[in-house]
């Protein structure tokens, strides 16, 4: 991990693009920037006939 002392470029806005986020996590690691995330809860909706098996649609619920 990057020490803390060193200066690390920002992280893009939260209205950066798509493709200037994926051009910033191409280059840098998240370990380097573990301090800026927060846990989250999400709900994801899958609906029948997904390519999925019922193993992992229980995995994923």
């Amino acid at each position: 991990m990057e020490d803390k002392n060193k200066k690390r470029d920002p992280i893009p806005p939260p209205d950066a693009i798509p493709e200037e986020i994926g051009e910033f996590w191409d280059t840098h690691s998240l370990a380097d920037y573990w301090d800026n995330t927060h846990e989250v809860e999400f709900q994801v909706n899958l609906k029948s006939g997904q390519n999925l098996s019922p193993d992992e649609a229980e995995a994923i619920d």
